[in-house]
């Protein structure tokens, strides 16, 4: 019988790892390198599950049609402060990534502006895209909607999603001027991002997967 065997890799060695796979399961090259980044920082940010233990998920899905690994998302802009990219039903990654290329500029030039991703599959960690808007020195807040995932409590039946939803304060060190009086001294920014269950839906797919049990209960803080 075959025993589990730990590996130490690093965030650089995850990244490749990923893309590679991405890559041999038919995504195309920059829609691989957008997700296989996200991979990365999902490990660096303790995320495991949204980690490589998704991207044969990813893979799989790539194969059998659910994601289009090859699309090229469109960027359009309704209105002067709103930007909606249709990602092709092709990842949201690349999605988000050809949006912020047009959204940071133009939230400076309007003080204020939202981006829309439509027809996409999900963006991984919703904290790691608002995150990398308040490396910018923007303010960031982050929505997804979600299928019918979990149970109330003492329910049984999926009827709620888990939706989660981020706000990430700009590192002041970085930040515009304005934003000088903001009651953090510096450093990285801090992202909370909330859900409605505490574990993400994978996890126990995950665990189906290793053979291994879980904890019917969250751990404490």
């Amino acid at each position: 019988m075959a025993t589990a065997e730990t590996v130490a890799m690093t965030l650089g060695e995850i990244e490749d790892l990923a893309f590679r796979a991405l890559l041999k399961a038919g995504t195309g090259t920059a829609n691989a390198r957008a997700v296989a980044r996200s991979s990365a920082a999902a490990h660096a940010d303790g995320v495991a599950s949204h980690g490589l233990p998704y991207v044969p998920i990813y893979c799989e899905h790539v194969r059998c049609g659910r994601v289009k690994g090859a699309a090229a998302p469109v960027v359009s802009q309704p209105r002067p402060a709103a930007l909606v990219v249709d990602a092709g039903n092709g990842f949201a990654h690349p999605a988000i990534d050809a949006g912020f290329e047009r959204l940071v500029p133009l939230a400076r030039e309007q003080g204020i502006a939202c981006l829309a991703i439509r027809n996409s599959y999900n963006c991984g960690v919703l904290g790691w895209h608002s995150f990398r808007l308040a490396q910018q020195g923007l303010l960031a807040i982050g929505f997804t909607k979600s299928p019918a995932a979990i149970a109330p409590a003492g329910g049984a039946r999926k009827v709620v999603g888990t939706n989660p939803f981020t706000v990430a304060p700009p590192d002041v060190a970085s930040a515009s001027t304005a934003m000088k009086n903001w009651p953090v001294a510096g450093g990285p920014p801090t992202v909370p991002e909330n859900g409605l269950a505490w574990m993400p839906r994978v996890a126990p797919a995950a665990a189906a997967a290793n053979n291994s049990t879980m904890s019917p209960t969250p751990k404490p803080l």
